[in-house]
């Protein structure tokens, strides 16, 4: 993830194909460990807050599907702006988007 953030797979440290019970064990674990009223360490809620959105979205087969593509999509981007300032094409350059990524799949 871009900007030192973790992906929701990293913050329950599971992979992300992990199944629903891997995902449930996962949470359930962290969760436990890092409660506001079990661990008082500074950070800790703010990690449990963390735990939580990831569970929240992970946990949903529909959402996950969703943030899923969206990474994907963010990872692309990313690739693609660094591919065009790496080889000196401006926003505007003659590769366009669409072609970069039937490049990249194919």
């Amino acid at each position: 993830m871009a900007g030192g953030e973790r992906s929701y797979y990293d913050v329950l440290g599971v992979a992300a194909d992990a199944r629903q019970e891997d995902i449930k064990r996962a949470y359930r674990a962290l969760a436990k460990a890092y409660h506001p009223d079990v661990n008082r360490e500074p950070g800790a809620d703010v990690r449990f807050k963390e735990i939580n959105e990831a569970n929240q979205v992970l946990s949903s087969p529909r959402k996950r599907a969703r943030y899923d593509r969206d990474v994907l999509r963010a990872a692309m981007h990313r690739e693609h702006e660094q591919e065009k300032s790496a080889s000196g094409m401006q926003s505007g350059g003659k590769r366009s988007r669409v072609a970069w990524c039937r490049a990249r799949t194919a």
